[in-house]
């Protein structure tokens, strides 16, 4: 179990999709998990707050999921991003590991979730 000082933010404009990933997160992990249901609350709050990990969806109305992950690695360079997307291309999988995030293509099982979070908090030792 990673240490209860990991901080996750969730931020996914789709209601069900975001309060399902951040339940899973709090009770598998027992961590803090704050959500933002657009870019632009999560811009505040990523200026706002050290997150540790981050689950970003790629395409959201207004600011867009694409210049929130460039404003996270700007905030947040160490920061575990997963960005999440209905957009299953390599080209897409490709522009979003070129910045150091992890493509996550939806629709998505947990447990394929959890595999995926638990492999980079080892990676950075913090499991």
């Amino acid at each position: 179990m990673p240490s209860k000082n990991i901080r996750f933010l969730v931020v996914d404009d789709e209601e069900e999709i975001r309060q399902g990933l951040a339940s899973f997160l709090q009770e598998t992990y027992g961590v803090t998990v704050e959500t933002a249901p657009d870019g632009y609350q999560a811009l505040t709050k990523i200026r706002a707050f050290p997150y540790d990990v981050v689950f970003l969806d790629i395409s959201m109305p207004g600011v867009s999921g694409r210049e929130v992950l460039l404003q996270i690695r700007q905030y947040l360079k160490e920061a575990l991003v997963f960005v999440q997307t209905r957009w299953d291309s390599d080209i897409v999988a490709e522009e979003i590991n070129s910045v150091g995030a992890e493509y996550i293509p939806k629709p998505y099982s947990l447990k394929f979730i959890r595999s995926k979070i638990d492999a980079k908090l080892k990676e950075k030792g913090l499991l």
